[in-house]
């Protein structure tokens, strides 16, 4: 039973891209398995997630979030999805109630979709005894059975970890921030800003871009990001499209429109990363670009959020902006001999 719960356990893990499992805090009801997982950027408390394995091949995951969220998630070997392509989605419980969310491809064969409206959901997952999920290119049905139980616990995993901190190593920066500002410099006399200022660190914790610096224009309608990470041995950059398209979205509440490129006219490994997310009263872009170096993968980004009757930097080529900030940053850190 240990060695099989450990297997399981070791998929979660897998599957929660970006994420490190909290020691001590596995748990399993029945067929369902579980445990807290902490988030790898910040290494705070992130999410608690449980997970059954069905006979149709489909791994069915319940994740409760630390913004108070809920993720649905499935697997199968047999899906053949695109990173990052999204799409609507129904959720419904014993064909009575229904949820209605867009589900993102986190790879060729994981899908996730993130519900906000928890008091409803989990209440009619815990009662229910049936759960469908319909789309266009899904359609599934899923036996609650245990559910209950494994949501319950996953509660209790959620409040007990709540306040969970990895503690910090003692060790020093992996990249001179003075290196960031630098470019962030540049990035913003490039868009034109003059009335720029840096979000402070704590602020840039809350944002999730630990290690990065952010700056933002108000009357741009721009807020820019430069981040240096290092490159895991052997990784691709594209390893990590589908949790960078995450962290892109995840604080949108209204409809999402992504792609990602491989950037082919750029002498090293390159991507560009586009979101879209849109409400009712205002419509934010964001172009990054990501590029391997020596040992790190250098990220640049601008966020333009577009008003009604008020869009940023008006008449400006965004796309080539892009571009131009991406490969002025990334000729610097290779004079600087990073």
């Amino acid at each position: 039973m240990r060695n099989w719960l450990f297997s399981v356990l070791v998929m979660l893990w897998a599957v929660c891209a970006q994420a490190d499992v909290i020691p001590g805090t596995q748990y399993d009801h029945g067929v369902w398995i579980g445990a807290a997982y902490t988030s790898a950027t910040t290494g705070k408390f992130d999410h608690c997630a449980v997970s059954a394995k069905f006979r149709s091949g489909d791994r069915l995951y319940l994740s409760l979030n630390f913004d108070s969220t809920l993720t649905v998630g499935i697997t199968n070997s047999s899906f053949r999805f695109t990173a990052g392509e999204s799409f609507p989605i129904v959720l419904s419980v014993d064909n009575r109630k229904l949820f209605g969310g867009r589900a993102m491809a986190r790879s060729e064969t994981f899908l996730i979709v993130t519900f906000e409206e928890i008091e409803a959901l989990i209440p009619a997952l815990k009662r229910g005894s049936q759960m469908r999920l319909e789309s266009d290119p899904v359609k599934g049905i899923y036996s609650l059975r245990g559910s209950s139980r494994a949501l319950d616990a996953t509660l209790k995993c959620a409040i007990d970890n709540s306040d969970y901190a990895e503690k910090p190593a003692d060790t020093a920066p992996l990249f001179d921030k003075s290196l960031l500002y630098q470019i962030a410099t540049g990035m913003i006399a490039e868009v034109g800003a003059t009335d720029f200022v840096y979000l402070t660190d704590k602020e840039v914790e809350e944002l999730g871009f630990v290690g990065a610096v952010v700056w933002k224009s108000v009357s741009a309608g721009v807020v820019g990001v430069v981040l240096l990470t290092p490159a895991g041995e052997g990784e691709e950059l594209h390893d990590s499209d589908s949790a960078d398209i995450e962290e892109l979205t995840r604080g949108c509440s209204g409809d999402v429109l992504s792609g990602i490129r491989s950037v082919k006219s750029s002498d090293l490994p390159t991507r560009e990363i586009r979101v879209i997310c849109t409400d009712e009263k205002i419509v934010e872009e964001t172009i990054a670009s990501k590029v391997l170096l020596d040992g790190a993968v250098l990220y640049t980004m601008l966020v333009f959020l577009d008003r009604v009757d008020d869009p940023a930097l008006d008449g400006r080529d965004r796309i080539q902006l892009s571009d131009d900030i991406r490969l002025r940053a990334a000729s610097f850190v290779r004079s600087e001999g990073r």
